[in-house]
């Protein structure tokens, strides 16, 4: 395989290549699932190359859903049906579909990260809602992410 192929590979989007465009603009999806509540959030972020790498340019928020209390079955397990179906839902609100995310996160926090079916959950929603990377975050994680979103 050649080098150019391997990069057309990597970089999302048809007809599109890392080594040829300035400028990018992504569309982004974060999606947080907590002990006790869940929500989404959808943002645009440009990027601009500089030298090597890309930068972010700008950041703007799409869409913002409702925080909603995390379902569960029985009080033991995350209820996967409604949370699917909120998380659609939010789709649909903000006018977006899964073709239409470049990139994003699913973020399995507190307590709900421990839960027996939390990592089934968590697979199933990354595949089912895009180009996502899935963590469960535990004390560490969440007070770097509230430090970097901080701004510190």
């Amino acid at each position: 395989m050649s080098q150019t192929s391997r990069r057309e590979l990597i970089f999302s989007g048809k007809n599109r290549t890392i080594n040829t465009e300035d400028e990018i603009s992504l569309t982004s999806v974060g999606i947080d699932i907590g002990s006790s509540t869940s929500h989404l959030a959808f943002s645009r972020i440009d990027m601009e190359r500089r030298d090597s790498r890309y930068v972010v340019k700008s950041r703007a928020l799409l869409f913002e859903s409702p925080m909603r209390l995390t379902p569960y079955i029985g009080g033991a397990n995350i209820d996967a049906t409604a949370l699917q179906a909120f998380i659609d839902e939010q789709y649909q609100r903000a006018g977006l579909t899964l073709q239409d995310i470049d990139a994003g996160v699913l973020i399995l926090t507190g307590v709900a990260a421990q839960r027996a079916n939390a990592r089934v959950i968590g697979e199933a929603l990354a595949l089912h809602t895009g180009k996502l990377v899935a963590v469960s975050a535990g004390d560490m994680l969440e007070t770097t992410l509230v430090a970097h979103g901080a701004g510190a």
